[in-house]
């Protein structure tokens, strides 16, 4: 053993470090060597099914974090994508015009998501969406 014997919650002090330094996205190996632990005590860790959910916990908190930011982002770019579509000086305002017409929209992606769902099906003989409880 390492000396990291299990806390109340199922997990070493020492573990939470390192389930820390892995979300911050640093490797096995780089978080074996910052912690003073063999590598194979982090695979060890890794098989534990205490680590394991800590850290998917740990990880999917991070990811809707991320996803928050990213969408504050994306509402503050479009807002001065707008802003710049009103400017006075033309090749700013159409510069800002194409980079809207140029990206695509989940309306965008949804539609063409939809289109290729609708050529399986039709090519498979059916029509899409049928064979539910439909009218």
């Amino acid at each position: 053993m390492d000396g990291d014997a299990g806390t109340e919650a199922g997990l070493s002090p020492v573990q939470r470090k390192a389930i820390n330094l892995l979300t911050q996205g640093k490797s096995l190996s780089e978080t074996a060597e910052i912690l003073d632990r063999d590598p194979k005590t982090m695979s060890r860790w890794m098989r534990q099914s205490e680590f394991k959910a800590e850290l998917n916990r740990r990880l999917d908190e991070a990811d809707r974090a991320e996803d928050l930011l990213m969408l504050g982002l994306r509402k503050d770019a479009s807002e001065r994508l707008r802003q710049l579509m009103q400017s006075d000086d033309e090749k700013i305002a159409l510069r800002a015009c194409v980079q809207v017409l140029g990206s695509r929209s989940r309306i965008d992606r949804r539609s063409d998501f939809e289109r290729r769902v609708g050529e399986t099906y039709r090519s498979m003989g059916g029509t899409p969406y049928s064979g539910g409880g439909g009218a």
